[in-house]
């Protein structure tokens, strides 16, 4: 039997899922063979901090994603409500709805990421360390730029729909201003 294309990426987020696991709880074990407890400390509090930076970011992108799909439906009523539709806006208005849907698929993606420090000796942990905190820093960087395209496609298409909408004005001569 075919499987859809659903149930394969549920399948590889579920062993994705159990390879983090694994790396986890390698993590941990490792984690004791460092003979510094000041130095376990301090690495098992940056490891809860990834964890914690990457929550909060993803969380935050999550909601300035909610936000701009709620302008964008007001700005897709108001187009509906416009008889002809107008076309240069209309397709700025799937544009933007693409570069959404583009950001939201980033942002879970990225919220499902475990940032999780490769412990070796107790010589190159410090570089470890700094690996995985860039390698975050990394993709936080990448996840926010495709929020920020899908905010200026937005904005695009707010500013079309504005220019759009805006009604003429007529002179007390009857001229009519735009």
């Amino acid at each position: 039997p075919t499987t859809t294309t659903r149930e394969t990426v549920k399948n590889a987020r579920e062993a994705y899922k159990q390879e983090m696991l694994t790396a986890r709880e390698d993590f941990k074990a490792r984690l004791k063979s460092i003979k510094d407890a000041k130095k376990q400390v301090t690495v098992e509090r940056i490891d809860a901090r990834l964890a914690e930076v990457n929550t909060k970011r993803t969380d935050a992108m999550s909601r300035a994603l909610t936000h701009l799909s709620t302008l964008l439906e007001r700005i897709d009523s108001k187009t509906a409500a416009m008889t002809p539709a107008p076309t240069p806006e209309t397709t700025l208005l799937t544009t933007a709805r693409a570069q959404i849907i583009t950001a939201q698929q980033a942002v879970s993606s990225q919220a499902a990421k475990q940032y999780i420090i490769t412990i070796g000796t107790d010589n190159t942990l410090r570089s470890s360390v700094l690996t995985t905190i860039t390698a975050l820093h990394n993709d936080l960087k990448t996840t926010h730029e495709t929020v920020k395209a899908a905010r200026t496609a937005v904005i695009a298409a707010l500013t079309a729909m504005a220019s759009a909408i805006k009604e003429p004005t007529i002179t007390p001569e009857g001229e009519v201003i735009n």
